[in-house]
């Protein structure tokens, strides 16, 4: 709900500030006092294109602020993933625009913002409708979103957005796939090529290094078996070797033992010395005894290590890396089918996923076109009662192929204003005033609905016109049985609805049905309108009157709240004449009548 609106030199507004009421708020005035500046400050909170031309004469800057309460969880939700809510008081919410020469600034609860997340928060809390205003009535979207709520449609259409993201995240994923699929295939059949070569081989770990080892022994053969020859001879057989040399040796150490014990430590070394001379002889022996040239083996290690030689270069690693290049390329080799699996299990999956899309999908429509023809006749009896007798309305359901999280179908309100006319969509025929009262007729029709409430006729004779009985929406016009839901559906959140001069062309008693019919749709939502037509006047629950001061220097607009003996003077002033006494006991008896029809 729209709690305050504070405006600041703001075209020929100094400063003032609006407490509005939830119900019916009318703002009333003469001719050029300014009620359109504050459809252009609301429309600035909107969201809408700043134009600097608006700050006031002399003023450095503009300032627009309004304040809201009771915003819906949705934007609540909105607010805090943006960064933007009031964490003290969570479901209020003031927006703020600031113009200046060559630029302006938009504010969400004091935090710098932009007007795409202005026009984004916007939608949950303000709608207008107004000749000049940009209205969601004149698109598909906003067309679609009436009939879905005057039809319940939420339970479905959840399950339909529910289905479609999980169906575009899968087709997301799927293409993600599908364009790796190329570069997948090229890199397969490499890695199938690069493992065939590593499986034939079928290098195994640390083999490079004994086959390494080896081959050195073998390409050294003759000179090892000369060289060890000849070391086992000189230390055994040769006519000096050190083992016998060392027997002799030890032999005098013992002796000198003898006769002094410090020549003991002396003799146990050569004693020792002796002892590993043999042993070193034997191990020689042993080794030459089963060492021997072997040239078929070098043959083959030589060849064994020359083919991982060359893979190994074709890789660019090392011999000994081959073991672990062929368990990695294996692996990712694994990672590419495995990812070919999922394609494959993808399709089936979206092949699944489309089917109970369009089941969905097929199912919302037919709610829809049931539900269309019900708002259709409501909205047609409605706007007949508005000043539009002949009027003939029709919604259009056409299914097409472009799926969306809303399903698959293009909504058209369609008017037919006069007689021999050719039904057409009401952005192209329906004027200001005309659009107007169709909004409002829709608004309250799609409302009812929703409600589980149904106009009757009451067959009042004195509400005909041109042989036509204008509905009342009343509490007496509600089906009996039927339970009047006095509360805000938590499906459909609080909002402000604004009309700007919705009574343009109209008047008598078109005029207090309009009235009776925004009244009526002020116990569900907040309401401001801006009327010329006493009869709406009298409906208003808080009553505002805008007025114009001009001196040599200046021309100031500001708003008040009219007490009920100043909204009966007003009324009168709309009649006709504020000091009249006859209009001013008719301004008595058209607020009293309304006040009586509104319990």
């Amino acid at each position: 709900m729209l709690n305050n609106l504070t405006i600041s030199d703001f075209a020929i507004i100094e400063k003032t500030e609006i407490n509005f009421r939830a119900g019916l708020n009318i703002l009333t005035g003469e001719t050029g006092a300014g009620k359109s500046i504050l459809i252009d400050a609301i429309a600035l909170i909107n969201g809408g294109r700043a134009d600097i031309s608006a700050i006031r004469n002399g003023a450095q800057k503009a300032n627009i602020s309004a304040e809201f309460s009771d915003i819906p969880v949705n934007l609540q939700n909105f607010l805090s993933e943006q960064e933007l809510q009031n964490v003290d008081s969570p479901d209020e919410v003031i927006i703020r625009r600031t113009l200046r020469d060559k630029s302006s600034k938009a504010f969400v609860n004091s935090l710098a913002s932009t007007t795409a997340q202005i026009r984004e928060i916007a939608e949950d809390l303000i709608n207008i409708h107004g000749q000049n205003a940009s209205q969601t009535l004149l698109t598909s979207e906003g067309q679609r979103e009436r009939l879905d709520r005057a039809a319940k449609n939420e339970e479905i259409l959840a399950k339909t957005a529910k289905n479609f993201h999980l169906l575009q995240k899968k087709r997301r994923e799927f293409a993600l796939l599908q364009e790796a699929e190329k570069a997948d295939r090229e890199r397969a059949e490499l890695l199938d090529y690069q493992l065939e070569e590593l499986e034939q081989l079928a290098p195994e770990v640390g083999e490079f290094s004994v086959l390494s080892a080896r081959h050195r022994e073998l390409s050294n053969a003759e000179e090892i078996l000369q060289e060890g020859g000849n070391l086992a001879y000189g230390l055994l057989e040769a006519e000096t070797n050190p083992a016998q040399m060392l027997k002799s040796f030890v032999q005098m150490a013992n002796k000198l033992t003898k006769k002094s014990p410090q020549f003991q430590d002396a003799a146990e070394l050569l004693s020792q010395s002796a002892v590993y001379i043999e042993e070193a002889a034997d191990s020689l022996q042993r080794a030459l005894s089963v060492f021997e040239e072997n040239p078929e083996e070098f043959a083959k290690i030589d060849a064994r290590m020359s083919e991982l030689h060359r893979l190994a270069n074709k890789h660019r690693i090392a011999p000994d890396e081959l073991a672990e290049k062929f368990q990695e390329l294996t692996a990712e080799r694994e990672v590419l089918a495995g990812r070919k699996q999922q394609s494959e299990e993808l399709v089936v999956e979206i092949s699944k996923l489309e089917e109970e899309y369009k089941k969905i999908a097929a199912e919302l429509s037919k709610l829809r076109q049931e539900e269309s023809k019900k708002l259709a006749s409501r909205v047609e009896k409605l706007i007949r009662g508005l000043g539009m007798e002949k009027a003939v309305f029709a919604i259009k359901v056409s299914p097409t192929e472009r799926q969306s999280a809303q399903g698959i179908d293009e909504i058209d309100f369609q008017l037919c204003a006069n007689p021999g006319q050719n039904l057409q969509s009401i952005a192209k025929i329906a004027s200001g005033g005309e659009l107007s009262r169709i909004s409002l007729a829709i608004e309250v029709a799609s409302l009812s609905l929703e409600r589980e409430e149904y106009i009757e006729d009451d067959g009042d004779k004195n509400n005909e016109k041109d042989g036509k009985k204008i509905q009342k929406i009343t509490e007496k016009n509600i089906v009996k049985g039927k339970k009047k839901i006095t509360e805000q559906s938590s499906k459909n959140p609080p909002h402000t609805i604004i009309f700007d001069e919705i009574d343009a062309g109209i008047g008598g008693e078109t005029a207090d049905t309009v009235g009776k019919l925004l009244a009526e749709l002020a116990k569900y939502h907040q309401v401001l309108c801006i009327t010329h037509l006493p009869q709406v006047a009298s409906y208003a629950d808080c009553h505002f009157r805008i007025e114009k001061f001009s001196d040599d220097n200046s021309t100031q607009t500001s708003v008040r709240e009219l007490s009920r003996e100043e909204k009966i003077s007003e009324i009168a002033r709309m009649l006709g004449d504020s000091n009249s006494e006859t209009s001013q006991k008719h301004a008595l008896e058209m607020l009293n009548r309304a006040e009586e029809i509104k319990k």
